[in-house]
């Protein structure tokens, strides 16, 4: 197809300078008749760019070019044309420089500190007061020792689209290789690949340099590098529902390091044990109230992994949301001592009985039926008791299903608090008895 056409009728506020993308080529306008001409230069900041890339970073810069533009005509030949990922032969995009309005661009609260403005008549800098430039960090937060480590830069406010796609970056990692970037033009100075020889925390820094002289100093967020690996850690709940007047608590174990040793665990969303830092608590004052830390586990090859916690979510004694009991020698079927609870609620049972028979049974459970509402299939049944949990799924139903409490003591029996969760469609139940 035709690969040039005329810029006199593109939408007015687009200036008179700018590239468009057509069959994926890349063309600037030809300042003898107006038309697209390919761009040869492998200097342009734009050369090679995927599209996708101006999208993401100059929003403003890209708009559809009508299939309905004015006859074109006989088009610039080219040797070098680059094809851009995604575009095909009737996709086109315009990409426009000039410095008009753009939408609104994410900006941080922090400052990129003082942005110093050189003339085309002195090379004495003039400090003007700091903008949102952009932010500047690794691709991920950790990665693992010999991994190629990634820094992107997210412009700001301070820098327009247009600014950009005409900018120069270079990058700083002094303690990697390479320890600086070449200078790069446009979008290319987005993204910068390093390694690291060492582990540990690792700083980078990004200097961008407009077309207009304006120069941003950007610092990094710092990423981390593991050393040896640190496996095996749990961390594991004493209780999943724990009652109010206890609270949760939480104990880490089973980590190692195969040359290393592990020398620091750092709890975050619970209070760590002033006397041993492998366990934690958290303290509730009301029902329902739920509780997931997450701990950092250090060793001394400057590796650190985050091992989340199990999730516990409160009950209180006092206030139960179904209460579970009979008196008598004999376990009772569920037409005498049963709850009901609908699907798609957590609730949680107290289970409190007499035990008057001279034989004590070695163990007794909460059992459930889980019924489908309007003949609906997909059931789930999941029961905690302490630290041990259950889960079962089933069609249109689910039956006899639960978990043991253990064994039956002559007299009262309290046991703690039994949560049972059952989900499918809306109007379904749960009927939950005693079991053995």
């Amino acid at each position: 197809m035709n690969k040039k056409f005329y810029i006199g009728t593109l939408a007015v506020g687009i200036a008179a300078s700018f590239w468009a993308c057509g069959s994926g080529e890349i063309i600037k306008p030809n300042e003898f008749d107006g038309t697209m001409a390919y761009n040869d230069d492998p200097k342009d900041p734009t050369m090679g760019i995927d599209a996708g890339a101006f999208r993401a970073y100059c929003p403003e810069c890209v708009a559809p070019v009508s299939s309905s533009s004015t006859a074109p005509k006989t088009q610039k030949s080219s040797s070098s044309r680059q094809t851009l990922p995604g575009l095909s032969s009737s996709s086109k995009i315009v990409i426009n420089t000039s410095s008009s309005a753009e939408p609104g661009i994410a900006s941080s609260s922090s400052q990129s500190g003082p942005v110093f403005l050189y003339s085309s008549s002195s090379s004495a800098p003039v400090v003007q007061p700091g903008g949102d430039a952009g932010t500047c960090a690794p691709e991920k937060d950790t990665y693992e020792s010999g991994e190629s480590v990634i820094w992107k830069f997210e412009r700001g406010s301070a820098i327009s689209g247009q600014d950009y796609l005409k900018s120069k970056s270079v990058w700083t990692t002094a303690d990697g290789t390479p320890a600086a970037s070449a200078v790069l033009d446009g979008v290319k100075g987005r993204t910068h690949t390093v390694t690291y020889a060492t582990s540990g925390k690792h700083n980078a820094s990004v200097q961008i340099t407009t077309a207009a002289g304006a120069v941003h100093n950007v610092t990094c967020t710092p990423v981390q590098v593991n050393g040896a690996p640190i496996t095996g850690c749990k961390c594991v709940a004493a209780e999943k529902n724990p009652d109010i007047s206890v609270g949760g608590a939480w104990t880490i174990s089973g980590c190692s390091s195969t040359g290393a040793n592990i020398v620091g665990y750092e709890w975050a969303g619970a209070l760590a044990d002033p006397t041993d830092p492998t366990k934690a608590s958290q303290a509730f004052t009301a029902k329902n109230q739920a509780a997931a830390p997450v701990v950092s586990v250090s060793n001394d090859d400057n590796t650190v992994i985050q091992v989340p916690c199990d999730t516990v979510v409160s009950v209180d004694a006092t206030d139960p949301d179904y209460v579970l009991t009979f008196e008598g020698s004999n376990i009772p079927s569920s037409t005498l001592a049963s709850v009901d609870i609908p699907l798609n609620k957590e609730a949680c049972i107290q289970v409190s009985f007499k035990w008057e028979g001279g034989w004590t049974p070695n163990n007794i459970s909460v059992l459930c039926d889980v019924t489908a509402a309007q003949n609906q299939p997909g059931l789930t049944l999941d029961i905690t008791y302490g630290t041990s949990s259950k889960s079962y799924t089933g069609d249109y139903n689910i039956s006899n299903s639960g978990i043991a409490l253990g064994a039956v003591k002559a007299g009262q029996n309290t046991m703690n608090n039994v949560c049972v969760t059952a989900t499918g469609k809306e109007g379904g139940t749960a009927k939950c008895f005693f079991g053995n």
